[in-house]
């Protein structure tokens, strides 16, 4: 069973103070560059004054000043913004290998963690809970074998729809970006399940579920070749749990199951990063939530289906 967050975030107080010395040189160095950027400003309103008041009467000269002026201020602020740059990518280095795959271990002690791996496209076509797209990226790759070497996978993946027109004007749609899930079941089901989001197009009447609960329906609507096997596997504290995390995160979550593979699908746009100006405990917090309910759900689901007939 995973800590709660307060004892994880306990068990990552070195990491986390790196990461408090690594905010700190950034705010110093950020701190460089607005400085850079007035003491340019100056300088330039300077010269305006100079040359209105007489100062400087030359053209030639003015141009002389204003290029070693230019010259100089582009130099100088490329180090400080450099020098930045590399404080914000040391950052998020120490956040990806240090304090992410510590916190994930702490979550269930199967889980590993990859910054630089994903999911397929494959996998996320396979889902049947795709949107379309024509490009396709994925990273923060998580996975862990559990009992009866049931897989789970997740990653966060970014699905684009990019066209050009006639013009050559190119149109980029974020068809999907979030985590993705993909969980093999320790049984395989002989039906088709779908939860999605609420909509007043139905994608088939007669598939279509009635729930007790009416504010699971102001969510969700369920679909299933066979109602009362989808009913018997997503029992009513699971379906409590989904809406629960959709109401309290604010995240859209779609299900889909399909013969041994159980799929999720999580609108929480950019996961699994630092963010060095944003705050990192609420970051971890979020992180957490959401991998920790991956977690709880896909464990329920698996007891689910041993527990009934297929």
């Amino acid at each position: 069973m995973y800590q709660n967050f307060e004892g994880i975030y306990q068990n990552l107080i070195d990491q986390i103070g790196n990461l408090a010395q690594e905010k700190e040189e950034y705010r110093i160095k950020m701190k460089r560059v607005y400085v850079t950027v007035i003491a340019i400003v100056s300088i330039f309103l300077l010269i305006g004054v100079l040359y209105f008041h007489g100062i400087i009467v030359d053209y030639s000269q003015l141009k002389l000043v204003l290029l070693v002026t230019v010259i100089l201020s582009v130099i100088a602020l490329i180090i400080v913004v450099v020098k930045a740059v590399n404080v914000s990518a040391k950052f998020n280095s120490i956040f990806k290998k240090q304090v992410l795959p510590k916190m994930i271990l702490n979550i269930d002690e199967n889980l590993t963690y990859k910054p630089k791996q994903g999911l397929s496209e494959k996998q996320y076509k396979d889902s049947d809970i795709a949107i379309d797209f024509n490009t396709f990226k994925s990273e923060d790759y998580i996975s862990g074998f559990f009992a009866d070497n049931a897989l789970l996978e997740m990653s966060e993946i970014n699905a684009q729809f990019i066209t050009v027109n006639q013009d050559g004007v190119v149109n980029v749609i974020d068809s999907f970006n979030g985590i993705l899930v993909v969980a093999t079941l320790k049984k395989t089901v002989n039906n088709k399940i779908k939860i999605v989001k609420n909509s007043i197009w139905k994608l088939d009447r007669k598939a279509n579920i009635r729930i007790a609960s009416l504010e699971f329906e102001k969510y969700f609507d369920v679909y299933a070749d066979d109602k009362v096997q989808a009913m018997q596997i997503f029992t009513s504290d699971i379906i409590d749990k989904i809406l629960y995390f959709a109401q309290e995160l604010k995240i859209k979550v779609q299900i889909s199951i399909k013969d041994n593979k159980f799929y999720m699908t999580f609108e929480t746009g950019e996961m699994y990063e630092g963010g060095i100006t944003k705050n990192t405990k609420d970051l971890l917090s979020r992180y957490y939530l959401v991998t920790s309910f991956i977690v709880d759900i896909v464990k329920k689901i698996n007891k689910s289906i041993d527990e009934i007939v297929l």
